[in-house]
């Protein structure tokens, strides 16, 4: 065993490198579900470090990543300065004005507030001080793949932070790895959050699609039942049972003189035809629900290398292209056109992706200010003055905290502030300071 992360774990001391790796993707893969990220990596933490390890990481918080050769930061001070020589000052930066580190400053960092950066704060007072330092670069990777605990600490190389780097940049490798992982495509669920540059690409990608443009999603935000696939046949009986609806629809409409089924007087109907007006409604609405999530994963790209589908009905291809769509929205679902699956397909695909971003700098966030308090228990906790308080959702602040330092309110704001990072190198460490909220 490396003598690197691991500490006090016997079990894993009788384990080849092999067997520990396999162990490793067996508990990322079948964790990520059940646990969700945040507790899954602090379990693996556990079983990798044992107690002391787990202590060791609260106590000193995440790690810093190693640092790049340049930064972008250090080349930000080579640029014209104030006229006072020195950079200028947020009260002499005006709205889309740059602002440069202070000369004075061995580790500025920027910090956000309303979609801008603000001012520069000195690395090692940043915590100090209220603020809360998240990497926004290529090579951030959970506490767990870290090779370093501080910048000037040895580096300690992790066998598997190579092939976490690579997957979250969507780089999949000529082995076992990349086979899965080129399958799946999209590995959020997995505990593996794509990188910026990635999501960067994601948004010019839609941006450029004249489909994404005249999507209709009006049947899907008035559907209100669920859609599953059933089996193999199942998509051609839905077919033949809407039309054979359809059929006596026309008549019934023909008997009352009327010239649209919602114009039915279903009080003049016998029972029989009663309920066919209501279940020719539910399929109806059903099978336009399917039309515009399938005109939707169509656009999108969803259903390359799936076959062909059959229009208006739930098929396999249909099935296997939704549940590809629930894996990019990190959606734990079943390829269902129903709950968070439906509440996604309703959202315009370019909130999608700001979705996405915001939970990828939410993530980084939690880990940097080491909490995991996401508002999943409801449960109380004694402060240091005696008093009983809720435990606060962490998450929800975090998030808030990022959308604002960030300026992600709209997809074009978030895209926005993508673009504006410029250039994002593979080995750069990319710190970025927001504000932190008060801890219980």
């Amino acid at each position: 065993m490396s003598d690197g992360l691991v500490k006090n774990s016997p079990f894993l001391d009788s384990l080849s490198n092999v067997e520990e790796e396999a162990l490793m993707l067996s508990v990322i893969s079948g964790l990520g579900r059940e646990l969700g990220h945040r507790r899954m990596l602090f379990c693996l933490v556990w079983l990798f470090c044992g107690c002391e390890g787990v202590a060791e990481w609260a106590k000193r918080g995440a790690p810093s990543q190693p640092k790049a050769e340049s930064s972008r930061f250090e080349e930000a001070r080579s640029e014209p300065q104030a006229e006072d020589g020195g950079a200028p000052s947020p009260s002499q930066a005006s709205e889309g004005e740059r602002i440069f580190p202070p000369s004075w400053m061995k580790h500025p960092v920027p910090f956000y507030e309303k979609g801008r950066i603000q001012r520069y704060v000195e690395a090692d007072q940043a915590r100090q001080e209220g603020y809360l330092l998240i990497d926004l670069g290529e090579s951030w990777t959970p506490y767990l793949f870290s090779e370093r605990s501080t910048g000037d600490e040895k580096a300690r190389p992790n066998a598997y932070r190579s092939i976490f780097l690579a997957l979250a940049r969507e780089e999949w490798p000529a082995d076992h790895h990349g086979d899965r992982a080129r399958e799946d495509k999209y590995l959020e669920p997995y505990g593996i959050m794509p990188t910026l540059s990635v999501l960067r690409e994601r948004g010019r990608r839609l941006r450029s699609l004249d489909c994404v443009k005249t999507l209709d999603l009006k049947p899907l935000q008035n559907f209100q039942g669920s859609v599953a696939y059933e089996d193999k046949d199942g998509a051609k009986r839905f077919l033949q049972k809407l039309h054979s609806l359809e059929e006596r629809m026309k008549e019934i409409m023909a008997a009352q003189g009327v010239e649209s089924p919602e114009s039915i007087v279903l009080e003049a109907l016998e029972e029989r035809d009663r309920k066919a007006v209501l279940e020719y409604g539910r399929l109806k609405s059903a099978h336009e629900a399917i039309l515009a999530t399938q005109r939707r994963l169509e656009c999108e790209g969803h259903f390359e290398g799936k076959g062909s589908y059959l229009p208006g009905a739930m098929d396999w291809a249909t099935h296997k292209a939704l549940v590809e769509f629930e894996r990019k929205h990190r959606i734990y679902g079943w390829g269902v056109i129903a709950r968070e699956t439906l509440e996604m397909l309703r959202k315009p695909p370019l909130e999608g992706e700001r979705e996405a971003l915001i939970r990828v700098l939410t993530e980084r966030a939690m880990h940097a200010a080491q909490v995991i308090e996401d508002g999943s228990v409801q449960a109380t906790y004694i402060d240091s003055s005696g008093v009983e308080r809720p435990v606060p959702n962490l998450e929800a602040q975090l998030r808030a905290i990022v959308i604002d330092a960030f300026g992600l309110d709209t997809p074009e704001g978030a895209q926005a502030f993508l673009e504006n990072l410029g250039e994002l190198r593979p080995d750069e460490e990319r710190l970025a300071a927001i504000r932190m909220p008060p801890l219980p």
